[in-house]
């Protein structure tokens, strides 16, 4: 095991200096690219607009009616100051808070949660679900495109809560005193993970955008990191006050969730930023009609411009 975990600790090295040498090659492609797309995203928002639909999120353009007013400007225009300030932010924190200190403790507390009395295993048995749990969990890496496919369909409040579904199974499992079960267990935590971990960079990539994406998270991982030091209680309380059973303890990261739960769900009331919800259909702009593509007539000198489209306002 020490020589997986030696060579798992030069890979995250080797991914860490590529992903500082990618951000200074491609940082200005990267922040032209965010530029591009908020002006579309403004122009669809317009179009949007004018065609008297209703609340869009992140919209920015001015609404129609006698008493409208315009909408808030998106977090990616604003000072870092401000991004910091808004419930965007409290929301991605308390979200990596609350899930990676239970994914810590899941780690953490692993050998002394399969040598606890709940299952009753020898130490043989033990250490190889202990060997077997640590050798699955780094796996996880593979399936990190999982949420960013959930994100490009569903946005960001319906995989916040498709992550504490997951974070909800594998702790329910953990309550039951099958030890062969508890491979299970380890399938779904290593998808929870992962997930857990690609998601705070993602939201603070699209919501506040590449220009202060790393302050952003920067800051988020420092506020929450104390949060972690409560592993050391945790086991010391199960060990003494509940006398080795490890499912009191489950029980408590289950409550955990729900603020996680509630957050989001505030945040779709709350948030006008577009990549909160669900995609919006783009609509076409009110008083123009696309035509298909048609080759236009020669002109009589036997020249012509073929494969152009045209476009005509009604």
């Amino acid at each position: 095991m020490s020589t997986i975990f030696a060579w798992y600790s030069l890979f995250t090295v080797a991914m860490s200096v590529a992903l500082v040498a990618l951000w200074i090659v491609n940082g200005p492609s990267i922040l032209a690219a965010g530029a591009q797309d908020g002006a579309q995203d403004d122009s669809e928002s317009l179009a949007t607009a004018e065609a008297g639909s209703g609340a869009d999120y992140g919209a920015t353009a001015t609404r129609s009616g006698a008493n409208s007013a315009p909408t808030a400007v998106p977090l990616q225009d604003r000072s870092f100051m401000e991004q910091i300030k808004t419930f965007e932010f409290v929301f991605v924190m308390a979200f990596a808070g609350i899930h990676v200190t239970r994914g810590n403790l899941f780690l953490g507390l692993l050998e002394s949660f399969f040598d606890s009395p709940q299952f009753g295993a020898d130490a043989a048995t033990v250490s190889y679900f202990v060997n077997l749990t640590s050798a699955l969990v780094p796996l996880g890496c593979l399936c990190a495109p999982i949420v960013d496919n959930i994100i490009e369909r569903f946005g960001f409040a319906t995989t916040s809560y498709a992550i504490a579904v997951m974070g909800a199974t594998y702790s329910l499992l953990m309550l039951s005193s099958s030890i062969n079960l508890q491979i299970v267990t380890a399938v779904i935590f290593l998808v929870y993970r992962a997930n857990l971990f690609a998601f705070p960079p993602a939201f603070a990539g699209r919501i506040f955008g590449p220009r202060t994406v790393g302050r952003v998270s920067g800051l988020m991982w420092t506020l929450m990191s104390p949060v972690q030091f409560i592993l050391s209680p945790a086991l010391h309380m199960t060990l003494t006050t509940f006398e080795g059973d490890f499912r009191p303890l489950q029980l408590m990261q289950l409550v955990a969730i729900v603020p996680v739960v509630i957050l989001t769900y505030l945040l779709t009331r709350w948030s006008t930023e577009k990549s909160v919800g669900p995609p919006t259909p783009k609509i076409p702009r009110k008083g123009y009609v696309e035509l298909p593509l048609v080759d236009p007539p020669l002109a009589p000198n036997g020249l012509g411009v073929r494969g152009t489209t045209a476009a005509a306002e009604s």
